[in-house]
């Protein structure tokens, strides 16, 4: 008895022994694409993997991934308990989506954004909010082919900035778009700047 005891505890040491060598290697084998990376900035910590989206954002706790018919983002964030989803993705001349949520007195809010031009060479992003121009520039230190490295995301709407960063990630123009629409909105929702 005493001995298969044994043999039990040596055989569930050696199971997990197995679980955490292929954690190990799928951890790394995540680590080694080009799109992931932690997004930070002011109230928010969001991590980008595979062109999804999961992470908070003020109160609020997001996630997104990408349409699988078209170009955009389907984004669930639930904030005070309440969940709300919404879609960015192509329309008229431009790409748009509006975000329902709370606001940070927990009145129901709405932010509209489109976008109306991007520029990859200038890393530039232009559209509206709520019917107010903004302007997304991106900079990063260097490219990876068409891809931002760590990149940076300064957003200007009228007097009011916000910047958020990718750590250890990359992010194309299309991928900055998204992520754009999905930060940017919540962190208006959430009184972030």
């Amino acid at each position: 008895m005493i001995m298969g005891l044994i043999i039990k505890k040596e055989i569930k040491l050696r199971n997990l022994k197995v679980l955490v060598v292929l954690l190990v290697f799928v951890s790394s084998a995540w680590a080694d694409q080009n799109e992931n990376g932690m997004l930070v900035g002011k109230g928010l910590r969001v991590l980008w993997h595979d062109h999804n989206l999961t992470g908070t954002v003020g109160q609020s706790q997001l996630v997104a991934q990408p349409l699988t018919t078209e170009f955009g983002l389907k984004m669930t964030h639930k904030t005070r308990g309440q969940v709300f989803q919404s879609i960015f993705k192509k329309q008229g001349n431009g790409l748009a989506g509006t975000v329902e949520g709370l606001d940070v007195k927990g009145e129901k809010a709405t932010v509209k954004f489109v976008v109306t031009q991007m520029d990859p060479k200038r890393g530039i992003i232009v559209g509206t909010i709520n019917s107010r121009p903004f302007t997304v520039k991106i900079s990063s230190l260097k490219m990876n082919g068409h891809h931002y490295v760590e990149p940076t995301f300064q957003v200007i709407l009228g007097q009011r900035n916000y910047q958020f960063q990718m750590q250890k990630g990359q992010a194309c123009m299309g991928c900055a778009v998204r992520i754009s629409f999905a930060l940017i909105t919540t962190s208006l929702l959430n009184g972030l700047w």
